[in-house]
């Protein structure tokens, strides 16, 4: 007879521990951590005014990928789930980092460069996001459980393009309230999750829309841990003044993840 998994059994045990303690404080409370590899594609265009305010910012708008050269970029990614009745709050966060070199040829800001005389520069575009939500069930079957609430994500972009004498930065905040809708479908341990969040809105120094999608796939081959994949879409669309020079954003990170974790 061979020796028992202990390792296995003890695992098991601790993964088990989340669910016995919310079962303790608050019964019918449940939910989930999740924690991956998210790869998202940057795509779109940034433009920013020249401080003498000789162009319009619409004339100087440089691709994302063409222009400034930003790549596709992995990052990890952190989401929480609690579930308490008719209730649910969600959690989620990631951090896109990437730098590059690149050659313009447009204006951006007072760094001049043009078809003719093209400038070689450095690149850096940085986006920090996290989103929360809060969503009742309004329509609930059998297999399908349709909510809607209300959803605050906040971004934070900062676009840095540096040549050997000069720097232009356009980085802006955005603390949005978004209006919320989710559809929960599951078959066993499979389960399918759509998110939708989206806004047009005047924040002062920024104004535009935002749209947020996530699509994820769970599946659950032990009774607390979870295996999750699917695709996020994010999209800021934005006008707005950053130290009194006019900026336009249309920015969209689109990518999949993969990840796991646990759930009670």
């Amino acid at each position: 007879m061979s020796a028992p998994n202990t390792s296995v059994k003890t695992s098991t045990a601790l993964l088990a521990l989340p669910a016995f303690f919310a079962s303790c404080v608050l019964p019918g409370l449940g939910g989930s951590v999740h924690a991956g590899y998210m790869n998202i594609t940057p795509s779109g265009n940034f433009g920013l005014q020249d401080s003498a305010k000789a162009n319009h910012v619409n004339s100087v708008r440089i691709d994302v990928e063409d222009g400034f050269s930003v790549e596709d970029a992995g990052t990890p990614f952190l989401r929480g789930e609690v579930n308490l009745g008719d209730w649910d709050v969600t959690v989620s966060g990631f951090h896109f980092d990437e730098s590059n070199g690149a050659v313009l040829t447009a204006d951006f800001g007072d760094i001049t460069a043009s078809q003719a005389s093209p400038t070689p520069v450095s690149t850096n575009l940085t986006v920090f996001n996290v989103k929360g939500a809060v969503a009742y069930s309004v329509l609930d079957l059998e297999i399908l459980d349709v909510s809607a609430g209300v959803c605050f994500d906040y971004f934070s972009v900062d676009m840095d393009v540096r040549t050997t004498t000069a720097f232009e930065n356009l980085s802006f905040t955005a603390p949005t309230p978004l209006l919320y809708a989710r559809a929960t479908a599951g078959i066993g341990i499979v389960t399918g999750k759509l998110e939708v969040s989206w806004l047009d809105i005047d924040l002062g120094d920024a104004v535009g829309s935002y749209f947020d999608l996530d699509a994820m796939i769970s599946v659950k081959p032990l009774p607390f841990l979870e295996l999750v994949a699917g695709y996020r879409n994010v999209l800021i669309d934005v006008d707005g003044d950053v130290d009194n020079q006019d900026f336009a954003t249309h920015l969209r990170l689109s990518g999949w993840y993969i990840g796991g974790g646990v759930s009670f």
